[in-house]
């Protein structure tokens, strides 16, 4: 309705005009010159209200192609029915490139070839006049607004090219967490309700956890403009109206809702060990130390079974089948900090496109307007190979800005080595040593890297980082660590098998850090002196989180010391006195001890 009054209410003021200077209203006693001025308001009007009206029905054929698309496709062939979000987003460029073509043909209708309309009365035909600038900035705009249209042809395809990009993995697994979490929360609300004596800390934690509330705002304003240049644009309706809605189950727009609590308790580390821990205790039987499938299913209910079980393998993160606290606070803290990183990632990708397509926008502003001014400014024209001259020059002096802008966006769009949170070794090329880092922030010219060892900031331009090799931890699921240990030549085939039962033992033991997987193998003997066997074992999860890793690696590596130990498998070049590598020996004496 906003649209049709709109539409309606500009055609009406432009049509106030063509009624008051039609042809049959004018006087007979007007003059030429009077006739000639209102025949010429006429027909500039008539042309405003030509351009206004097919415009606007150009913008309503664009504006429903993408609904017709997506509802041909739900017949056709469902998986192209994600396209249609495509269409709407180049909805304005489209409809600025056809109103601008509409302008200049009804120009050439209305004014520059109509025979009725005086102007020309009296003037010399080789005469420029302003008609023929109108048509001709008219006729520049067209490839302006073709450039534009380009340009956000271009944007659109580098956004979802981005997105295609981007780890899916890492997004996917934080929508089902959050899910899971929120079912849970209701189910944990439902047996004991807000304000419950046994639930009164962890409530107050998750209600007000004390981070920065307008830090946050910005942020999630700059997801929802990176959502929208994918089509979403459903934050700014929920953000507008506030709590009302207008569907009663939706959880957008109302602040009380499960959703928007877990929403909430994510985003601080307190609030959400809180939620964590009252999910865990008030489904937990008494008396248990963890929490099991069979609690979730008999808190859901008989009917529920499937999606409890469905809710309780989102949470077990280790696959262990039962849940203790400590694990379940870890998972929704991690949760919580990588949701945390999906939206600041989010935040820097539309500080770089918005970057990329300002430069662009700019430089067919300025290439649009350079050409306009040098067809009817004598003066721009007789200097225009100095101009010339100049802009050669000052592309020599910023190649190597433009090379590092070309190079950023390269890599931070197309190449994508990386997310925002993710952890990375850094190697130089053909190098074996790396540099552990985590990602902090992105840029078009740089990034910003926290470095695992001592925690110190780390900037590298994107240039140089382009030529670097660099290995994702994060992407890459289960890590596989190994080492070398170096044991005596003597030792037997018997012992290694021995040594592997105890490490094999061990990984069993304990199944929520290792996975069961043991590589053991003699790698290399050295001069027949020493033996070097290689250890390999997985973790449970990567090594994203520095502390948990360097723990579970601490603690395999103390196994594997005790299991040496136990088994008497002996150094490199340990014998024995006497022993046949030792059958001489000497010892040095004092001449008081030698005389006795």
């Amino acid at each position: 309705l906003r649209y049709a009054f709109i539409v309606i209410f500009v055609g009406l003021i432009l049509a106030i005009p063509l009624l008051l200077f039609r042809r049959d209203q004018a006087p007979d006693d007007d003059s030429l010159k009077d006739k000639n001025t209102k025949n010429l308001i006429f027909y500039l009007f008539a042309w405003f209200e030509t351009t206004w009206l097919f415009s606007c029905v150009v913008d309503m054929f664009v504006m429903a192609i993408p609904y017709v698309f997506r509802f041909a496709a739900g017949y056709i062939n469902p998986a192209y029915k994600r396209y249609w979000r495509i269409l709407r987003a180049i909805r304005k460029p489209v409809t600025v490139f056809a109103a601008i073509i509409i302008a200049q043909c009804a120009l050439e209708v209305y004014i520059t070839t109509n025979d009725s309309l005086a102007v020309y009365y009296g003037l010399d035909a080789n005469t420029v006049n302003w008609d023929d600038i109108l048509g001709y900035i008219l006729f520049q705009c067209i490839f302006a607004s073709a450039l534009y249209l380009i340009e956000k042809v271009l944007m659109l395809y580098i956004t979802i090219h981005y997105h295609y990009r981007s780890d899916q993995k890492r997004n996917t697994r934080s929508k089902e967490l959050h899910t899971a979490l929120t079912t849970l929360y209701e189910a944990s609300v439902y047996s004991y309700p807000l304000g419950s004596p046994s639930f009164i800390v962890e409530d107050t934690l998750i209600s007000n956890p004390g981070s920065d509330i307008i830090q946050r705002v910005n942020q999630g304003k700059e997801a929802r403009q990176f959502l929208g240049r994918l089509g979403f644009g459903s934050g700014k309706t929920a953000r507008f109206f506030g709590n009302m809605r207008t569907n009663p189950e939706s959880h957008w727009f109302t602040a009380g809702t499960a959703y928007a609590i877990v929403e909430r308790a994510l985003a601080d580390p307190k609030s959400a060990a809180a939620l964590a821990t009252r999910i865990w205790k008030s489904l937990v039987e008494e008396g248990q130390d963890a929490l099991k499938k069979e609690d979730i299913v008999e808190a859901f209910g008989p009917y529920r079974r499937e999606e409890a079980l469905a809710t309780f393998k989102a949470i077990d993160e280790n696959e262990s089948n039962d849940i203790r606290l400590d694990e379940i606070v870890w998972t929704v803290v991690e949760a919580g900090r990588v949701r945390r990183d999906i939206y600041r990632q989010m935040a820097d990708v539309n500080h770089c496109l918005n970057t990329f397509e300002w430069v662009i926008l700019t430089l067919i502003t300025v290439a649009m307007t350079f050409f306009i001014l040098t067809q009817f400014i004598d003066q721009i024209k007789q200097i225009q190979t100095t101009i010339g001259t100049v802009f050669v020059g000052l592309g020599f002096a910023a190649g190597r800005t433009v090379n590092k802008f070309l190079q950023g966006s390269i890599l931070v769009f197309f190449e994508h080595p990386f997310d925002v949170g993710d952890r990375v070794q850094v190697y130089n090329m053909g190098a074996t040593n790396s540099v552990s880092v985590i990602v902090k922030s992105q840029s078009l010219l740089y990034t910003v890297f926290q470095r695992v060892d001592n925690m110190q900031t780390l900037q590298m331009m994107n240039m140089r980082l382009a030529e670097k090799r660099i290995e994702n931890v994060t992407r890459s699921g289960v890590n596989k660590e190994s080492r070398s240990v170096y044991l005596d030549i003597d030792t037997t085939f018997v012992e290694i098998m021995a040594l592997r039962a105890e490490l094999e033992a061990f990984l069993k033991a304990n199944p929520r850090d290792y996975l069961p997987a043991l590589g053991l193998s003699v790698k290399n003997i050295h001069e027949l002196e020493k033996m070097e066997l290689g250890v390999s074992w997985t973790h449970k999860t990567n090594w994203e989180n520095e502390p948990l890793r360097a723990k579970r690696s601490t603690r395999f590596m103390c196994a594997l010391i005790a299991a040496v130990r136990k088994l008497n498998i002996k150094k490199p070049a340990q014998h024995l006195l006497g022993h046949t590598e030792k059958p001489v020996w000497q010892v040095q004496i004092a001449s008081e001890e030698a005389k006795m």
